[in-house]
């Protein structure tokens, strides 16, 4: 896992940051928003099941909310991150299971997947 430095973070200045977590192999893992994406990082620590093959993050400020949750919705459309819950089924493939869609959930109910594996 790689060491997060709380840089370019100001709770009182109305950013938003893309991040973006990475296997060892170059996989994009997972797309996210967050106003704190250090602080966001050490929660999916405690419940992202894809967390333990994280070994590079990239951040991406943006001036405002608004303009960062267009620019996460834009990489997840376009970037196709394995772990994200529009993905999950090519994760089960990258780790070579079959797809089990009693895992899946929707976006209006919970804030993250988890997966039975």
């Amino acid at each position: 896992m790689v060491a997060l430095r709380n840089r370019g973070y100001n709770p009182d200045d109305g950013r938003g940051a893309v991040y973006r977590h990475f296997a060892d192999d170059g996989t994009l893992l997972y797309v996210g928003y967050s106003a704190n994406p250090y602080r966001r990082t050490e929660q999916h620590s405690q419940e992202a099941f894809w967390f333990g093959k994280i070994t590079r993050i990239e951040i991406d400020w943006h001036p405002t909310k608004e303009l960062a949750l267009a620019a996460e919705r834009e990489a997840i459309y376009r970037e196709t991150p394995l772990c994200n819950w529009q993905n999950l089924e090519d994760y089960r493939g990258w780790l070579g299971l079959k797809a089990d869609y009693s895992f899946l959930w929707l976006p209006d109910t919970a804030e993250h997947a988890f997966l039975p594996i």
